[in-house]
């Protein structure tokens, strides 16, 4: 075991721990970009948020700490740590972090976790490989495998491999040549950025950037998206696609755009397509190209004869 004393006049380099709250706050009007988390590249940038690599302060153990059971102290620091738990009340950083809990009262920051859990205010890491990360603000770098990511914000940069993603705001965001494969993503934003596979996104608003996502579902007040939405269910308020293409089961909502549309339904108030194979039904139909049918009090096909393009009640 390792202990290390809280000094009455010491003063941590960090943020105080009410601005490391403030962060994920302002994460749901800005959602600040993660700044140097560069995506695939082999090892952390320097200006990695709160990186491990220097080791100034004097306090805990510099080097290595193999075979420690517990270490405690207002701020431990260690380049490998391993053992069975590190705690501390202002802040832990490893750059290899190996055991099974990692718990701060502020932050914890390894370049490499790998352990059951790691719990704090704010959770930073390059790699995670654990069951669970709990912080108010939760970063990952390159690579998490985890069962679950709990925050209030949750930011992965790089391959993601786990089976919920749960808070406030959650953002994925990937190189093309990544993958994710994340059975669930619940929050009141939700943002993915690459090719997924998902058991549903499930949020007042869900975003794709570009690739391709892949789910049973997509429920939202608003969904929308830049590129390719595969899913059996598109159900929101609003759904918003004016740029990308949607293979769906049944889209419903008030408001349906996107470019192409291809399912058996697009059920709303107003549907509007630029290309469509499947139906729609609604109060106003919009299509460029329909290859299928149009039911609704006025539907509209652009590229049918003068006399076909604007019908009442139905169109082909």
């Amino acid at each position: 075991m390792v202990l290390d004393r809280c000094e009455l006049g010491y003063r941590p380099e960090v943020a105080p721990p009410f601005a490391r709250f403030a962060l994920p706050m302002a994460a749901l009007v800005f959602l600040p970009s993660t700044p140097g988390l560069a995506q695939g590249s082999p090892e952390p940038p320097p200006e990695f948020p709160h990186a491990p690599t220097a080791f100034d302060d004097g306090r805990g153990d510099e080097g290595g700490l193999p075979g420690v059971f517990l270490q405690i102290g207002c701020r431990n620091r260690t380049r490998e740590f391993w053992g069975l738990a590190q705690i501390g009340l202002l802040d832990t950083r490893s750059v290899d972090f190996n055991g099974v809990l990692q718990l701060s009262l502020d932050h914890n920051a390894n370049r490499t976790t790998i352990g059951v859990a790691q719990v704090a205010l704010a959770n930073y890491s390059y790699e995670f490989y654990g069951l669970v990360q709990v912080g108010a603000h939760n970063i990952i770098g390159r690579e998490i495998y985890a069962l679950a990511q709990i925050g209030a914000f949750n930011d992965a940069n790089g391959q993601y491999l786990g089976l919920v993603q749960l808070g406030v705001a959650n953002r994925w965001r990937f190189h093309r040549r990544n993958w994710a494969i994340a059975p669930m993503q619940i929050g009141i934003y939700n943002e993915r950025a690459a090719p997924a596979y998902t058991l549903g996104q499930i949020g007042i608003a869900n975003f794709l950037g570009e690739g391709t996502i892949h789910a049973p579902w997509r429920i939202g007040v608003f969904n929308g998206g830049e590129d390719t939405v595969a899913t059996l269910l598109q159900a929101g308020v609003v759904n918003w696609m004016p740029d990308g293409r949607g293979y769906i089961g049944l889209e419903v909502g008030l408001l349906n755009r996107s470019r192409q549309f291809h399912g058996p339904a697009q059920i709303g108030l107003v549907n509007y397509s630029d290309e469509v194979t499947g139906a729609q039904i609604g109060v106003y139909n919009h299509a460029g190209r329909l290859r299928g049918l149009q039911i609704g009090l006025l539907n509209h096909i652009a590229e049918n004869p003068a006399w076909q393009r604007w019908l009442p009640f139905i169109n082909w």
